[in-house]
This record gives C-alpha cells, sequence and structure tokens, in this order.
C-alpha cells in the first residue's frame, strides 16, 4: 500500500439526509489530508428538498463528495454500487447513527499499512457522551457489541464486525465479488464479506485507534425492524457456510418449545406496550432484550421456512 492512500469512505442509507451536516463537519477536521479522501453518499429515501441540502453542503465543503440517489434500489444493492465507483486504495464504512473521532480515517490507515493493505479491519463502537442514557443503539444486545481487542485475543472477532467501523481493500473486495447477492437485507452482509476475504488470506484486525461514537437513537420500532433483518441475514449466512453453526447460539435464534409457547403468548402484549410507552432502555431493558431476541429469531426462522421478509408487518 501506498504511503497516504486514497481512501473512500461510504455512507449509505434512507433518510439519512438531515444528519449529513454532522458527518461534513467531522469529517473536514480528520487529521488525515483532505486531498487523499473521497466521501461517497448513497441515499435511497429522500425529498427533492432533502436532496437540494445536500449539493448546497457539498458546495461549501473542501471535501471531495460523490452523491447519487437511488429510490428504487435495495440498501446492500447500493454497497456494490459504491465499490465500483470509489477509486480510494481502503473503503472504510459507515452510517450516519455514529461519528468519527478526529483520528478515525488515520487510525485504519495505519493498521492497513501495518498488514500490507491486507487486513479487513473492525474500529470500535463507544456511546457519545450527549447520547440519551435511555436511548436505544444498534449495540443494545450484549451479543451485538462491536469489536474488542479481548475479543481479537480469543479469535473470535468475525460476528462483531459492523458496517458502522469497517475498512478493507477494495481491489481484494471487487475480486471478491462485493457484497454477496445472495442478501436481502444488508444487515450482516459486512460479517459475510469478511469471512469470505479471510478465506482469500486477509487477515481480521480490531484497532481501538478507530473510534466511532453512538450519537443518535433508533426507535423502539425501528430497532425491531433492524433485529428482524439481521436475523434474515443470518440464516443467509448460514446457508453459505454451515459450518459456523455457532451463531444460533451466540444470537439466541434458535427457541426450545417451551419459550416458544411462552413466546406466543407473552410478545404480542408485551410489544403493543412496548409501542404506547416511551422509550427507555434503562427501565425497560429486560423488555427489550426479550423483544429484540424474538424478532431476530422470527427473522431468522422466516428465512429457514423461505418465507418472504416480513419487517414492514411489525407495527
Amino acid at each position: 500500500m501506498s504511503e497516504n492512500p486514497v481512501v473512500s469512505v461510504v455512507t449509505i442509507g434512507s433518510n439519512i439526509i438531515p444528519y449529513l451536516s454532522t458527518w461534513f463537519l467531522h469529517l473536514e477536521q480528520q487529521d488525515y489530508p483532505l486531498g487523499k479522501v473521497e466521501w461517497i453518499i448513497i441515499s435511497t429515501k429522500d425529498t427533492p428538498e432533502e436532496i437540494k441540502r445536500v449539493y448546497n453542503l457539498i458546495e461549501g465543503s473542501p471535501l471531495k463528495v460523490k452523491y447519487y440517489f437511488f429510490p428504487n434500489k435495495t440498501t446492500r444493492e447500493c454497497w456494490d454500487i459504491a465499490l465500483r465507483e470509489a477509486v480510494g486504495d481502503l473503503i472504510l464504512t459507515s452510517i450516519c447513527d455514529v461519528v468519527p473521532s478526529p483520528n478515525w480515517i488515520s487510525a485504519h490507515v495505519k493498521t492497513a499499512e501495518e498488514y500490507g493493505g491486507n487486513a479487513c479491519i473492525g474500529g470500535i463502537v463507544l456511546p457519545h457522551p450527549k447520547i440519551h442514557p435511555k436511548s436505544i443503539t444498534r449495540w443494545f444486545l450484549p451479543e451485538d457489541a462491536p469489536p474488542t481487542l479481548a475479543k481479537s485475543a480469543n479469535g473470535n472477532i468475525l460476528f462483531s464486525f459492523s458496517i458502522a467501523n469497517f475498512s478493507f481493500p477494495r481491489e481484494l473486495a471487487l475480486s471478491a465479488g462485493g457484497f454477496n447477492k445472495n442478501f436481502v437485507f444488508e444487515e450482516f452482509a459486512e460479517v459475510e464479506l469478511a469471512k469470505r476475504l479471510t478465506l482469500r488470506g486477509v487477515k481480521l484486525v480490531v484497532t481501538e485507534d478507530a473510534t466511532v461514537w453512538a450519537w443518535k437513537g433508533c426507535s423502539y420500532l425501528d430497532s425491531c425492524k433492524y433485529h428482524y433483518r439481521r436475523g434474515y441475514s443470518m440464516r443467509t449466512y448460514l446457508n453459505l457456510y454451515p459450518e459456523d453453526y455457532s451463531i444460533q447460539w451466540k444470537y439466541k435464534v434458535r427457541w426450545s418449545l417451551p419459550k416458544s409457547v411462552l413466546y406466543f403468548i407473552t410478545i404480542p402484549f408485551s410489544h403493543r406496550l412496548c409501542t404506547k410507552l416511551p422509550e427507555d432502555s434503562k427501565n425497560l431493558h429486560r423488555m427489550y432484550v426479550r423483544l429484540f431476541r424474538y424478532w431476530r429469531a422470527k427473522g431468522f426462522l422466516d428465512a429457514t421456512l423461505k418465507r418472504p421478509p416480513q419487517d414492514d408487518k411489525i407495527i
């Protein structure tokens, strides 16, 4: 890898434009040379007024920004488009739920250089000091915790990799076929890509120097849909790599008969209750844990039975 390689930062999602101004601020303050950074933004669900706002932000920024709007593409398809459009040696991905630390890009680049550009790198995710303590984030469940050096030492980091703080060599990802087209949803697809790259000799690495801060929460319903989609994708992953059957227990997507009966009786009431109460991950913690695990297992079951996704029916 060349000195100060070009880095392509990629951010993709729906309804992300209201949060982009914060990202412009944090990327402009990076300690990595901005002339060596491009930022690819792809939105899939935004209004004309919001799209105009993006172009205004681009015009007033020193960053090299490529913005695309694909309302008829899935987020998973957009990730492959981004890979093809990128010019960077290193792809660095994130989401608008987090904001990066000032050395975020340079920490990823430094780690990549240490491994000769032959590494999938996961950074850490920490709660932002200003995030409300009752907020729900993607990392609410303990089994969804992002990678750490302790997990790396135990050789147990693959399933902790998150698109929120993840980098990999672009050419190797393209030669491997990009993000797997078997995935209906983007959730967990980054884990599959990391797995496929490791099978080609790429190293899995965690660096605690590359930090992003979870600065905004998700609604209860959005969190239910997120865990459903993640469970659905886990089944897709397991179809591809049956030797990794242990994820069924790590993520608790298999139910015993007594638990199935208990869920059948209690989950509808608990779910209705949580949709009516103010979101409170502190006082409703145990109920949220049970419900999010339920929806993840439900997604896994639907994929196992080859049912079409039903995340839009979670209301």
